[in-house]
């Protein structure tokens, strides 16, 4: 049996939130650090995780809802919640 999320509008903010964290972490403490700037194969490597991160910071961030995500997505264990008003 897989998995079922329970998501909310919130979850789309906080995916591309914990994406820009990774993406700004990867930078500053591998693709700065000496040891790997150094050797230009380890550095391209380092930056083509991030530029993965960045496009999936985009494509998360354009869905207008978490309800357009899971559609578009197929997405088939999940139960969204509303945000109490």
């Amino acid at each position: 049996m897989s998995k079922e999320y329970f998501l909310n509008e919130g979850h789309i903010h906080g995916a591309i939130d914990r994406l820009s964290v990774a993406m700004e972490y990867l930078d500053s403490a591998l693709a700065q650090y000496d040891a790997i700037a150094a050797v230009p194969e380890y550095g391209d490597r380092v930056q083509s995780a991030i530029e993965i991160l960045a496009e999936l910071y985009q494509e998360i961030g354009s869905f207008d809802s978490i309800q357009e995500l899971v559609d578009k997505k197929a997405v088939t264990n999940v139960r969204i919640f509303k945000d109490p008003a």
